[in-house]
């Protein structure tokens, strides 16, 4: 057996993520598309030829979720930016073309010092600039949960129930990157859900309140609904490495997902029974 030991602790994790985020910026267009090709990977299970269409959509969607982190480079459309991205990493030898209208990851390894920079390789560090925002956002979906039934939540009280669900989710194994419980990028992601009309702000009159008071809006208050969001954003999400474990070969209905909704589950429904 082979022993597998983490080579940073936690702290040091959040001081090497310092430095990754002022270097971000110039690879944020590639990483939101390679980021959008693995969700087709990992829901195909392996290897995905993609049509650029569909990339495009995916990518849409990537880019609308993390639009409060980064500041995107003006264009008269995303496709514009998108077409000039995807021919660059064509060119780089990152996706290969596929006829007249798909793309694959360039799964073939050289041995010469200039191919360092494409392939699987380069494909999953890119990906990895962006799997903590990822990871946050979908925790940060995972803890409306706390909302339910119908609860109204100070939004310092949110970002902190959602800090500690994020350390539990951490240590039990269904969230392997720790700096994904950064407090500003869950405060940003819950600002997006209220633009989203997920979350609403609630006024109680006569008093002051030291943070916005949020609910959830009625489309969004029942679990189905929830895990709905949850299941759509985990699609970007990395595997987790527990879960690419002999431990858990075999066992195809049993996902990191899967484990981390039945364990906010169980603390939303001690919450309620505390509360009656």
């Amino acid at each position: 057996d082979i022993v597998m030991l983490s080579l940073y602790s936690p702290a040091e994790r959040m001081e090497l993520s310092l430095y990754r985020n002022q270097l971000i910026h110039s690879f944020v267009p590639e990483a939101l598309i390679l980021c959008s090709l693995y969700a087709f990977e990992k829901f195909s299970g392996g290897v995905a030829r993609v049509e650029r269409s569909d990339l495009l959509l995916m990518s849409k969607y990537l880019s609308t979720l993390l639009k409060r982190e980064f500041i995107f480079k003006p264009a008269p459309s995303i496709s514009h930016n998108f077409n000039g991205v995807l021919d660059a990493l064509i060119r780089r030898q990152i996706l290969t073309p596929v006829g007249d209208s798909q793309v694959v990851v360039n799964s073939e390894y050289d041995t010469t010092p200039e191919a360092d920079n494409k392939g699987t390789a380069m494909y999953l560090f890119l990906c990895a600039l962006l799997w903590p925002f990822i990871d946050s956002y979908w925790l940060a979906a995972l803890s409306l949960f706390h909302f339910l039934p119908d609860r109204n939540i100070p939004t310092h009280d949110l970002i902190s129930q959602t800090q500690e669900l994020g350390e539990t989710l951490y240590f039990e194994g269904q969230l392997d990157l720790y700096e994904a419980i950064s407090k500003e990028t869950i405060s940003n992601a819950f600002t997006l859900f209220v633009e989203k009309r997920i979350l609403e702000a609630v006024h109680v009159e006569g008093r002051v309140a030291s943070s916005p008071i949020l609910r959830l809006t009625p489309a969004y208050r029942s679990e189905a609904a929830l895990a709905d969001y949850v299941h759509e954003i985990s699609l970007f999400k990395k595997r987790s490495r527990n879960y690419r474990s002999r431990r858990y070969k075999g066992a195809a209905a049993h996902t990191d997902v899967d484990d981390a909704l039945r364990i906010i589950r169980k603390r939303t429904a001690y919450v309620e029974r505390q509360i009656d």
